[in-house]
């Protein structure tokens, strides 16, 4: 029962009445280059254009709530960068400009859960901090640590434009602040090595998602070729076969074990994923589970929305932080068959692309017609814009405020082909709840969509539960065939809970925005920059931390998504003295750069990608009898085929 103290205090809030105050925030970060060590990061963070139009709350559209239950709901935004080896960072304000706003108590943030009563429970508020004498946040702008990926380690440069004040019931704002970040060396020298054991992957993440990555990683010869590790149930190890080959002919370097081989129980799997992070150079890049049950357990893992079906614990592999090490991903599968339905779907989706099919470039997005500042319409419209002002021609745009959110436009526009889907609303575990009339697992299984598959994006409640629901949502997804034909989607990303509001959905943007702007183009690494982006956004806390705790990735994180019309291309190659010398040219005769080349003989792999000309050369100890090559890139067609003298 809630506290007659507590009411009255919190109604106060209520009756002085809810204030707009619109804020428009921006950051720019420079680096400046120094003679000796790391390049110092200079950083603006600055609100534009917000005024005072009440006292107990503000809304600030570029910028993120903290999230913080029971404490004042106020906002931030953040930069990430890399600490470099042996190095400390250290802050120092350059110039600041700033001004306090009298009589302003701003409301306490209150949890909301996309499918719970959350309007109805108690009401959440930090007492003694409401009533101290004290600052929140105690600063305007610091340095907040992250954690540790694949031995890099990261921060926050967080900025708190707007600080409560409780001792004169004021609001303290910065409208500007400019920061150096400088770069100390350490007495004791730590000796990580990390530019060098970094995978390709990761090392692509951090260089395009924080200030100076290219910098501090872009000092050492770039590895391309990854390795990836695949657990799988005792039962499925024969059906996962197709999808080993095909991984090892991509030129990726992998080892596919079973259940028992990796030592048949939970911890047991945990320890064997964490020794082959350990012992491989460079550093593990992708983990697959295959199974369900006690055939491949899962872990439960204890969050603010109770306990949470997770595989994260096994991406945690460097350090004590939250920050995962390996992209991850599982095919749900009791048999062999469910588990050959996984691998189809891989298999043609990377392998069989239809070259200039326009579906690829299509997408959907679905909206609740719930949320305020922002609401999911506006959530999803960000995503929409995104996708169009790259690769996408077109996306629908299915809102249940206004009755397009059906099934039969959900369905026609899946079975018309749709190669993205973000849905931002309520969940059940085996539907969506925010569309006009129903969507369900029964839904999935009528889908006519053979061979057009979309990867997934579920921002709502249970839906990526695998254990505590019969079969789930996104199972039912990736289990779907038609006729003999691949249906349904190709890869899934939900939650196994109920999640929260906001962060999921900024997770969301943070994907599409990322997979352009900030690019890895494979399913676990935009999964994976979403995460980030939300702890960019919001910094490593509760809230964020759960969301990874929340999502799982129904699918092959090493999937090379595709966005756009397949690319066809013509490939010329002439033999050389220890291998293949290869030129990949598109239908104007143009060099492609960025390619991928895989040279297979036997046990032995080499691969390089084509440089500006769309060249490469492919060194092989041995002659080229029996030798094939394999060509793949991002929005392009496949290419196999036989090479020799």
């Amino acid at each position: 029962m809630v506290s007659m103290q507590t009411t009255r205090y919190l109604a106060a809030f209520i009756w002085l009445g809810l204030s707009t105050t619109l804020v428009h925030a921006k950051s720019d970060v420079k680096l400046s280059k120094k003679k000796n060590g790391p390049s110092s990061i200079l950083i603006e963070f600055s609100t534009e254009g917000y005024q005072r139009t009440g006292s107990t709350s503000i809304s600030a559209p570029g910028l993120t709530s903290l999230n913080i239950p029971g404490k004042p709901d106020l906002f931030t935004e953040g930069t990430t960068i890399v600490i470099p080896n042996n190095y400390e960072a250290v802050l120092s304000v350059v110039d600041r400009s700033s001004t306090r706003i009298a009589n302003t108590t701003i409301a306490p943030f209150q949890t909301k859960y996309r499918c719970s009563p959350w309007r109805n429970k108690k009401p959440e508020i930090d007492r003694t901090l409401y009533k101290s004498k004290s600052v929140f946040p105690k600063q305007d702008v610091l340095i907040e640590d992250m954690g540790m990926m694949q031995d890099v380690e990261l921060a926050r440069i967080a900025f708190y434009p707007f600080r409560q004040s409780f001792s004169d019931k004021s609001l303290l704002v910065t409208k500007r602040v400019s920061v150096r970040i400088d770069f100390r060396k350490k007495r004791k020298n730590i000796n990580k090595n990390y530019s060098n054991n970094t995978s390709y992957s990761f090392r692509k993440i951090i260089k395009n998602t924080t200030a100076n990555g290219r910098e501090i990683l872009g000092l050492t010869n770039e590895i391309l070729q990854e390795n990836m590790l695949i657990i799988s149930a005792d039962n499925l190890v024969e059906a996962l076969r197709p999808l080993y080959d095909w991984k090892r002919q991509k030129g990726i370097d992998v080892k596919l074990v079973s259940y028992t081989e990796a030592g048949g129980s939970l911890d047991a799997v945990k320890a064997y994923v964490q020794s082959y992070y350990n012992q491989s150079s460079p550093k593990l890049t992708y983990v697959l589970l295959a199974g369900a049950g006690s055939a491949m357990p899962a872990y439960r893992r204890s969050t603010s929305s109770g306990s949470a079906v997770s595989d994260y614990p096994f991406s945690l592999l460097s350090g004590s932080d939250s920050i995962p090490d390996v992209l991850l991903g599982r095919i749900v599968a009791d048999n062999s068959a469910e588990a050959k339905v996984y691998v189809s779907k891989i298999l043609n989706y990377e392998k069989n692309a239809e070259q200039g099919a326009t579906w690829y470039k299509m997408g959907t997005t679905i909206a609740s017609s719930e949320g305020y500042s922002p609401s999911d319409v506006d959530y999803v419209e960000v995503t929409q814009n995104i996708l169009k002002e790259n690769t996408y021609s077109d996306v629908d745009q299915f809102y249940e405020g206004r009755g397009t959110a059906t099934g039969a436009n959900i369905s026609r526009a899946i079975n018309e082909g749709r190669s993205w889907l973000t849905y931002i609303g309520h969940g059940s575990g085996t539907s969506w709840g925010s569309v006009n009339d129903s969507f369900g697992t029964s839904t999935i299984k009528r889908l006519q969509n053979s061979n057009r598959l979309p990867v997934i994006i579920d921002v709502a409640c249970q839906n990526g539960d695998y254990v505590g629901i019969g079969t789930s949502f996104g199972e039912a997804w990736m289990k779907h065939k038609i006729n003999g034909d691949d249906a349904g989607a190709v890869g899934y990303y939900g939650g196994s809970v109920n999640v929260s509001w906001d962060p999921p959905a900024i997770m969301s943007q943070g994907i599409a925005k990322y997979h352009f702007e900030k690019p890895v183009h494979n399913l676990g690494g935009s999964m994976l920059a979403g995460q980030i982006y939300l702890t960019e956004q919001m910094g490593i806390n509760d809230s964020t931390i759960d969301n990874l705790e929340w999502y799982n990735l129904f699918g092959d994180p090493s999937l090379v998504m595709r966005t756009d019309a397949p690319k066809g291309y013509d490939v010329q190659y002439t033999t050389i003295s220890n291998g293949l010398s290869v030129k990949i040219v598109d239908a104007d005769g143009k060099g492609m750069e960025g390619m991928n080349l895989a040279l297979n003989r036997g046990n032995s792999t080499t691969l390089v990608q084509t440089d500006a000309n769309g060249t490469a050369n492919l060194p092989l100890s041995k002659n080229l009898k029996g030798a094939v090559l394999t060509v793949t890139g991002y929005n392009t067609v496949t290419k196999q085929m036989a090479v020799s003298h």
